[in-house]
């Protein structure tokens, strides 16, 4: 699963997020662990100035 966050200026997309995915609506859910992770990431981005990052999720 591909996942993009957006704060301001600053575009995060994630490749690879591991994600279930609902079987009615097609809506993809993160675990917590995951969603902490993901939002980790980026936060390290943003605080590095980026304006657009895309990086490979790895656990």
């Amino acid at each position: 699963m591909t996942v993009t966050l957006q704060r301001n200026e600053c575009i995060v997309i994630l490749k690879g997020v591991p994600a279930d995915v609902c079987d009615n609506c097609g809506e993809y859910y993160l675990s917590d662990t995951v969603t902490e992770q993901v939002l980790q990431r980026a936060e390290i981005a943003i605080n590095n100035g980026a304006e657009v990052e895309i990086l490979r999720y790895t656990a």
